[in-house]
C-alpha cells in the first residue's frame, strides 16, 4: 500500500529550517535601510546594499537547482546556512558601505541554496497524491516568515541594537542548521542518478513563463503601492498587505490540495483571473477599504498561481530533474522583480502610478489567454496528474 502520510517528522522539520530561514532574512528588512543612512549612506546606496542579496541567484539558482536532482538537498541547505551565520556575524561589526555591500551580496549564496534545495526536498518527501498539498504549506513558510521577521527585527532594534538584531539572524540560522540535521533525506535511485540532466528541464519552462506573468504583478504591488496611496490620499496601505498575506496563508494548502483532486490548471486558471480583477482594481480604488478588498484578490492570484504551477511544473519533469524544476519556477521569481522595477518603473515616468496596475493586468490575462489556446490544443490538460 502507497504511504500517503503528509505530516511526517521530515516534513515538519523541512518547513521549520525554511520558516527559520526567511524569518532570519526578513529580521533585516526594516533595519538595515536605516543602519545604512545612520553610517552615511545615501538612498541610492542604501537600495543599492539592500538588494544586492538577490543578485547571486540570478546566477547560482539553476546550478543549485542541477545539484538539488541528486541526494545533495541537506549539503546545499547546509552550506547555505553556514554562510549566512558568517555574513551575519560579520554584519555585526561592519561600519562601512562598502563592507555591508560585500556581506549583502554574500548573503545570496543562501538565497540561492537554502530555498532552492529546501523545496526540492519537499517535492521528494511529499507524497504524489498530496503534492501540491505540500507546495501549498512549504509556500506558507515565506509567507510567514515575511510577516514576523521584519517585526521582530524592528523589536529588538528598539530594545537593544542593530548589532543585536544581525546576531539575532545568526542564531536563527544555527538553530535551523539542528533542525536541517535531524531530516532523512530520500534517496535517489543509482538508475536514475545516471541520468542527464541538463540545467533547465525544458518542460518546466511553460509552468514557469506563465508565472512569470504573475511575479510581474506583485513585484509592481510592493514597489507601487504607496505611491499611489500617497497620489489618492489612502492612508492604510498596511492593509493590502495584511489581507494578502492573511488570505495567502490559507488559501495555499487549500489550493494545493485542491490541484491534487481536480487537477492543477483549474486553480491556476481561478488565480490568473484573481490577478487580473486586482490589478484593474488597483487602477481604481482611492479607499481604505479597496485596499482589503485588493489585498485579498492580490494573496488569492499569487497563492494559487504558484501553488499550480509550482505542481505542474514538477508533474511534468521525472525525478531527477526536480531541483531543476524548483530553481526554473523560482527563478521567475528572482527575474520578474528586476525587470518589473525597472520596466514598470519607466511606464509610470511616461504615464503616471495608475498606467502600471493597467499594464500589470495585461501580463496574467494574458497568460490566461494562453492556457485557454494550450488546453484547446491539449498541450495542457484538465485532468489531474497520475503519476
Amino acid at each position: 500500500m502507497t504511504n500517503n502520510r503528509l505530516w511526517t517528522i521530515d516534513f515538519a522539520l523541512t518547513l521549520l529550517t525554511s520558516f527559520s530561514f526567511f524569518s532570519g532574512a526578513f529580521y533585516l528588512v526594516t533595519v538595515l535601510p536605516n543602519y545604512i543612512s545612520e553610517i552615511g549612506g545615501s538612498p541610492f546606496q542604501v537600495g543599492l546594499v539592500v538588494g544586492a542579496w538577490g543578485y547571486l541567484p540570478l546566477v547560482l539558482r539553476l546550478y543549485v537547482g542541477r545539484f538539488s536532482n541528486f541526494s545533495n538537498k541537506k549539503l546545499l541547505i547546509r552550506i547555505g546556512l553556514i554562510s549566512l551565520v558568517i555574513v551575519y556575524v560579520l554584519m555585526s561589526f561592519s561600519k562601512t558601505i562598502m563592507a555591508l555591500f560585500i556581506l549583502r551580496f554574500i548573503q545570496g549564496i543562501g538565497s540561492a541554496t537554502i530555498p532552492t534545495a529546501s523545496g526540492t526536498l519537499i517535492a521528494n518527501i511529499t507524497p504524489f497524491s498530496r503534492r501540491g498539498e505540500g507546495l501549498g504549506y512549504f509556500g506558507i513558510t515565506s509567507s510567514l516568515g515575511q510577516a514576523v521577521g521584519p517585526a521582530v527585527g524592528a523589536f529588538v532594534l528598539n530594545q537593544y541594537s542593530y548589532e543585536a538584531v544581525f546576531l539575532l539572524s545568526a542564531f536563527t540560522a544555527i538553530y535551523s542548521l539542528g533542525l536541517i540535521h535531524f531530516v532523512k533525506e530520500p534517496q535517489i535511485p543509482k538508475q536514475t542518478k545516471m541520468n542527464h540532466t541538463s540545467l533547465i528541464p525544458k518542460n518546466a519552462i511553460l509552468p514557469a513563463a506563465l508565472f512569470f506573468s504573475i511575479t510581474l504583478c506583485f513585484a509592481a504591488c510592493c514597489a507601487f503601492i504607496p505611491l499611489l496611496a500617497t497620489e489618492r490620499n489612502i492612508t492604510q496601505v498596511s492593509f493590502f498587505f495584511i489581507a494578502h498575506g492573511g488570505v495567502s496563508i490559507l488559501a495555499r494548502p487549500l489550493g494545493g490540495k485542491a490541484g491534487d483532486l481536480f487537477g492543477r490548471i483549474p486553480i491556476v486558471i481561478v488565480g490568473m483571473t484573481c490577478m487580473t480583477v486586482a490589478m484593474i482594481s488597483l487602477s481604481m480604488i482611492s479607499t481604505n477599504s479597496g485596499m482589503i478588498i485588493v489585498g485579498l484578490f492580490s494573496g488569492l492570484g499569487v497563492s494559487l498561481s504558484n501553488t499550480g504551477l509550482f505542481a505542474l511544473a514538477l508533474d511534468r519533469v521525472s525525478l531527477n530533474e526536480q531541483g531543476g524544476a524548483t530553481a526554473v519556477v523560482q527563478l521567475a521569481w528572482d527575474v520578474g522583480i528586476v525587470i518589473s522595477g525597472v520596466g514598470l518603473g519607466l511606464i509610470a515616468t511616461q504615464f503616471g502610478v495608475t498606467s502600471i496596475f493597467i499594464a500589470g493586468a495585461f501580463f496574467p490575462f494574458s497568460a490566461l489567454l494562453v492556457i485557454l489556446f494550450l488546453l484547446k490544443k491539449r498541450v495542457l490538460s484538465f485532468k489531474k496528474a497520475v503519476l
